[in-house]
C-alpha cells in the first residue's frame, strides 16, 4: 500500500497542549534550513532533546547514560520548569 501527502494530509490529527513546543521548535528549525541548509541549528535541537529527556522522567546522570556527549549542562538542564 502506498501513502502520499494528498492522502495523509486529510488525516486529521489534533495536537495536544504539550506537543506544541515540540511542533513550534521543528518548524524553527524547517524554516531555518529552509532559508539556510547549513545553518546551526543545533541549539533547537537541544532544546529538544531536553523536552523528550524530560518527557520521560530522566535525570540528568541519565541523559549522560543515554547521550554522554550532550551539550546540554546540569544546570541547563536541571531549570526544567523554566521551558
Amino acid at each position: 500500500m502506498h501513502f502520499d501527502t494528498v492522502s495523509t494530509n486529510r488525516i486529521p490529527i489534533k495536537l495536544t497542549k504539550s506537543q506544541l513546543p515540540f511542533v513550534s521548535l521543528v518548524d524553527r528549525i524547517l524554516t531555518a534550513k529552509k532559508d539556510d541548509p547549513q545553518a546551526d541549528t543545533s541549539a533547537l535541537e537541544n532544546e529538544i532533546d531536553k523536552k523528550v529527556y524530560h518527557l520521560y522522567g530522566l535525570t540528568y546522570d541519565e541523559v549522560l547514560i543515554v547521550d554522554p556527549e550532550t551539550p546540554i549542562t546540569r544546570e541547563e538542564y536541571e531549570e526544567r520548569n523554566k521551558d
